[in-house]
């Protein structure tokens, strides 16, 4: 069985891309939890999906751009794997704080996005990317259930995956419960055979 990496992205507290979190994996610089978080760059997502993205969406999409990106590819070619643990957190908090008061009233808008497979929706619509699309979870598994989701979808059907690994931490109070340290994310483009980008086998 082989498989190919072509790209890697990355965002984390004070990682924008790869690039820059080589630095930290390598010990150049240490890694600061606590650093600002960059921008998300969501220009693939029409205006419209902009504003009605929400945090974790963003990022996710951001994620998929940088893979793609670096590795030269037509963004309608690869099927994608979208693994994360609690999906967007924050609406989910919203929705679980609305159903707690008296008139239980839930936004279309924050329902639309507290779907899982919400992020894996966003981008593929805005690539016009018709593969298939997978939305995996599997709590502290999850980036392992991901990666042999993709992996699984390179080797049987011969494609390039797209596999987006991405958790943002929940607000308080569902914090205490499901404790995420810090905003973080990677995105890789796997390979069926070698490319002239491939970084990894």
């Amino acid at each position: 069985m082989n498989i190919y990496l072509d790209s890697i992205g990355v965002i984390a507290p004070g990682m924008a891309n790869w690039s820059e979190a080589i630095k930290t994996l390598t010990g150049v610089q240490a890694f600061a939890i606590h650093a600002p978080l960059p921008d998300f760059n969501v220009t693939d997502l029409p205006a419209t999906e902009r504003r009605r993205a929400g945090k974790s969406v963003k990022l996710a999409v951001d994620l998929a751009a940088q893979a793609m990106a670096s590795a030269f590819i037509d963004p309608i070619l690869p099927a994608a794997v979208f693994a994360s643990t609690s999906g967007d957190t924050e609406v989910l908090t919203d929705i679980c704080a609305a159903l707690a008061t008296d008139d239980h009233l839930i936004s279309p808008m924050r329902f639309h996005n507290s779907v899982h497979n919400a992020a894996s929706g966003y981008w593929t619509i805005a690539q016009q990317n018709r593969q298939p699309a997978t939305a995996v979870a599997l709590h502290n598994l999850t980036a392992s259930a991901g990666l042999l989701e993709a992996a699984a979808q390179v080797v049987a059907e011969n494609v390039p995956v797209l596999l987006v690994i991405y958790d943002m931490p929940f607000p308080p109070p569902l914090d205490a419960a499901e404790p995420i340290a810090a905003v973080f994310g990677m995105s890789f483009l796997l390979q069926p055979a070698r490319t002239p980008h491939s970084m990894a086998q």
